[in-house]
């Protein structure tokens, strides 16, 4: 990520009050679930995640979202970032395709 990028990432994760975390902590349950209905009802599923059950893909989606939700108090862009490049290797080692 470029500087600029990644000072705009940090004002944006900066503007996210605490009550506003506190709500989308609330929400994971709703979120996480939206977004594993909307991705394992894909016809390409199998595609985007390689030989790797979708079990693999909903625990992900339930540890992103509590990790942005501890992000969205310590309000770190660049863990954020990090974490991001992190995890875009290692889904791509495990078969994932570029377009998930």
């Amino acid at each position: 990520m470029d500087q600029w990028a990644a000072e705009r990432f940090q004002v944006a994760l900066s503007a996210v009050d605490d009550d506003s975390a506190e709500l989308f902590i609330e929400a994971i349950p709703m979120l996480v679930s939206s977004v594993n209905r909307l991705i394992c009802s894909r016809d390409d599923i199998a595609k985007l995640i390689g030989g790797n059950d979708t079990s693999v893909v909903q625990t992900n989606h339930a540890n992103h979202a509590h990790f942005m939700s501890s992000q969205f108090y310590l309000r770190s862009a660049q863990t954020v970032t990090q974490t991001i490049d992190w995890v875009y290797r290692s889904y791509r080692e495990r078969g994932f395709s570029e377009r998930y």
